[in-house]
């Protein structure tokens, strides 16, 4: 089947704002959240479709995302800059010349980075499969009540 590249484009940026970077993930939320169910035009990707496109289009994903960041920034929708702390109680030693430190998990570069670095590690463990097969011991509801009453038993 093909996706048209907006929707495809749609679901990763989506995606990434919601802290979900894996194709294997995008995936199965596709399939389970009515928002993205709906930015997918009720069409749904395979891991392997959003991967490639992640590949091929890196350059356009990478654009796209910064336009984003740079229009929440305009519309005061971000601020990048904000820190947030707790109660601790700390000695401070304070200096005019120090840098703040903003959490790096949170920068759109480090954003990217996991973009485009998620799958990779993925595919080594699962390869082509989608992560979410049963073993074979584990294929009927029988085999399952029977594992499950075992494992009570043992614990």
């Amino acid at each position: 089947m093909t996706y048209s590249l907006e929707m495809l484009l749609t679901i990763i940026l989506t995606g990434a704002i919601d802290d979900i970077f894996q194709s294997r993930k995008l995936t199965r939320i596709i399939h389970r959240n009515v928002n993205y169910f709906y930015l997918s035009g009720n069409q749904t990707p395979d891991h392997s479709t959003i991967s490639r496109f992640k590949n091929l289009y890196g350059d356009l994903i990478k654009y796209s995302f910064n336009m984003i960041i740079k229009m929440a920034k305009t519309e005061s929708l971000l601020n990048l800059g904000r820190i947030a702390i707790d109660d601790s109680k700390y000695k401070a030693n304070t200096c005019l010349n120090r840098h703040i430190v903003v959490n790096e998990d949170y920068l759109p570069e480090k954003a990217l980075e996991k973009l485009f670095n998620m799958d990779k590690g993925d595919d080594e463990i699962y390869g082509d499969k989608t992560g979410e097969k049963l073993p074979e011991n584990l294929k009927n509801q029988k085999q399952i009540t029977e594992f499950i009453k075992n494992r009570v038993l043992e614990i």
